[in-house]
């Protein structure tokens, strides 16, 4: 499933995986250590290719390379798939997503 690694806001080290396939978030946030693993578990090697994709993702907020998702790229247009229809702004994206794990997770 073709996604990115979104940086949540800059000041907290908070990653998701968000599919452009359902338009959604499809991870549970994490942090570095564990977004490393992620990435390498549904990329593959080799490391450095996953490092610079975090690195990417901290210094722009999204691993892609082309700037989608980025910090400057506007709302981020949820779907999930077609379950809701939001457009979140790149700034508040951060609370959305935790509020929305509280809420899965009780």
């Amino acid at each position: 499933m073709p996604s990115y690694l979104l940086k949540l806001d800059k000041e907290h080290e908070a990653f998701v995986m968000f599919s452009t396939v359902v338009d959604g978030v499809v991870s549970h946030v994490m942090d570095r250590e564990q977004a490393f693993k992620e990435l390498l578990r549904r990329r593959g090697g080799p490391e450095e290719m996953i490092e610079a994709a975090l690195v990417r993702a901290e210094i722009s907020g999204s691993s892609s390379q082309l700037g989608d998702y980025a910090w400057d790229d506007g709302p981020v247009l949820i779907l999930d798939g077609g379950a809701c229809d939001k457009s979140v702004p790149r700034d508040e994206l951060y609370d959305y997503v935790m509020g929305e794990e509280k809420a899965r997770n009780g």
